[in-house]
């Protein structure tokens, strides 16, 4: 059942979050960062400090009530962790990364069963395990990138895969990208047609410089009369 501390939390601990945001958890306490996370927001990690800038607690005790838990930690410990934090930290809402569960086998699905029941037993709700997470208006907690400008006209988007909702992330921000093209600049359009059918450049180029230009950034946050500059750097770099 979801719950508004899944859908709109006011406090976060990130659970195996770290410097390293090639690692999911770093990723997503870079996405919560970067897309501007309102309510407070927190570290577990016994073995790091200061991660990310963010208030890390080295002991799991001393963690203050919060809303929402993430988890981007080994299976085996999930369990543990998320009996812990529901019984003693009143954590209502649990996005659990972290694979090795029932997609791995017998010992995964106990470890499954095992979690979901301490959850079900508190009232709570969980997503995953085994996921790329959680984005609303209100947080970006998914490890993976583009972050798209959600509006409160738009629609729900649940997906039972990960990879399958990141290219459908993908496909609907280019869309944007080439519609704002056609309307305003329609040459732009025409000359990123001309040269990938001429091979001018890889597709996979195209998508690495795509994605990390700005024109791609503005267009992701709904700016559109922003990224009008930002455009023109974009077709430099092509």
């Amino acid at each position: 059942m979801l719950n508004k501390q899944l859908l709109a939390p006011q406090s976060i601990v990130v659970v195996g979050a770290s410097n390293d945001i090639t690692k999911p958890g770093g990723k997503i306490l870079k996405n919560l960062l970067e897309h501007e996370y309102k309510g407070d927001l927190m570290v577990f990690n016994p073995n790091s400090s200061n991660i990310q800038g963010v208030k890390t607690y080295h002991k799991i005790e001393d963690l203050p009530e919060t809303d929402l838990a993430i988890l981007a930690i080994p299976a085996a410990r999930c369990p543990e962790i998320v009996e812990f934090l529901a019984q003693s930290k009143n954590v209502r809402a649990f996005i659990v990364i972290s694979g090795g569960f029932s997609e791995t086998g017998e010992a995964g699905k106990i470890l499954e069963e095992r979690m979901t029941a301490i959850v079900n037993k508190t009232g709570g709700c969980l997503i995953g395990p085994n996921c790329i997470g959680v984005l609303t208006p209100e947080y970006a907690g998914v490890f993976t990138t583009p972050i798209p400008h959600l509006r409160s006209d738009g629609c729900d988007f649940v997906s039972g895969s990960g990879a399958t909702a990141v290219f459908i992330v993908k496909m609907s921000v280019l869309f944007i990208f080439v519609c704002v093209c056609r309307l305003h600049w329609p040459f732009l359009e025409q000359l990123l047609c001309v040269k990938l059918l001429l091979g001018v450049f890889e597709k996979s180029r195209f998508e690495r410089i795509f994605w990390s230009c700005p024109a791609a950034l503005q267009i992701r946050r709904g700016c559109f009369h922003q990224a009008k500059e930002a455009l023109w750097e974009f077709l430099l770099l092509l």
